[in-house]
């Protein structure tokens, strides 16, 4: 199966239908390709609740409060002076939230389509791998200057996605594409300063580490055993399982299965796809060995999801 048409298969978010979901009032874009949003907290982030897919690149900054927020199997707490970039194609959701702070929540959300960034000389899919790898917490947090000097981007996108002048899509395309480059270097930065730190891990060990989860993302659907993944990084199944549990703290089958549960889930929320349909493309045996396998891994049946 060809890994790119199963992506299209899947619940895939791109600007207009999220913009559909937010209040009017609260965001300002250009066209389908790029916006900005300066939101608290409303039913709109019900919008994430479940695992899905966007196909542009979305930074979130929190100035206010609390989440967290999940990206594929990777949890990050997002704070006051925090930031994260989302890179198009992961499995995002909000996950928790304190209901205490939900009157004092505020964040911002600059969003871009792949399109609209292709001016931006800045690999943001290979920086977020690298944060997996160097940072415990990829979500970083500000210092005083960096949040200021945001302020005056934003504050300026702003005011320009609300004048009516002769090429005025131009003038915010290249201040976007400056707003997410600047993101790009403060991540970067952290990024330099925590490997610097961390060069005990070796080279091969965070490459191995690397492939092995771009072989998951990829096979996940039709791959479950270990032994597949260790014969494509030339390894026996027994190392690989003792590398990836002693890099990411999760054995090598449970980042398989967490993959296979995020698509199950999104497929469940968001698909007209009948449960055996699921299963089939799941590539699972049968329709019960799905029931058990999603029961055993989520404490409910596929049914009992779909429907809460």
């Amino acid at each position: 199966m060809n890994v790119s048409d199963d992506m299209t298969e899947r619940h895939i978010l791109d600007i207009p239908t999220l913009l559909s979901q937010l209040p009017k009032s609260s965001y300002r874009a250009l066209g389908d390709e790029f916006f900005v949003a300066n939101l608290s907290y409303n039913e709109s982030m019900n919008l994430m609740k479940y695992p899905v897919r966007f196909n542009g690149f979305l930074a979130f900054y929190c100035m206010e409060g609390r989440f967290s927020i999940d990206i594929d199997l990777h949890s990050y707490e997002v704070e006051e002076g925090s930031l994260i970039i989302y890179t198009p194609g992961n499995m995002v959701r909000v996950s928790s939230y304190d209901s205490e702070e939900l009157r004092k929540l505020n964040f911002i959300i600059v969003a871009s389509s792949e399109a609209f960034i292709t001016d931006v000389r800045v690999d943001f899919n290979r920086l977020y791998d690298d944060s997996l790898l160097a940072l415990e917490n990829p979500c970083i947090r500000l210092a005083a200057d960096e949040r200021e000097m945001l302020r005056k981007y934003y504050e300026l996108t702003e005011t320009l996605l609300y004048q009516d002048i002769p090429n005025n899509d131009k003038a915010v395309k290249y201040l976007g594409a400056s707003l997410f480059s600047l993101m790009g270097s403060i991540w970067k930065n952290r990024i330099d300063v925590a490997e610097e730190s961390t060069r005990h891990r070796s080279i091969r060990t965070k490459a191995l580490y690397e492939n092995f989860l771009k072989l998951v993302s990829e096979n996940h659907s039709s791959q479950r055993t270990l032994k597949f993944y260790a014969d494509k990084l030339c390894l026996t199944p027994k190392y690989l399982s003792k590398l990836i549990k002693g890099i990411s703290g999760r054995t090598a089958a449970e980042w398989i299965d967490g993959f296979v549960i995020l698509d199950a889930k999104n497929l469940l929320k968001y698909s007209d796809l009948s449960i055996k349909e699921i299963a089939f493309k799941l590539h699972f045996a049968s329709v019960p060995s799905f029931y058990k396998f999603f029961n055993k891994q989520v404490g409910m049946t596929p049914t009992s999801y779909r429907e809460q």
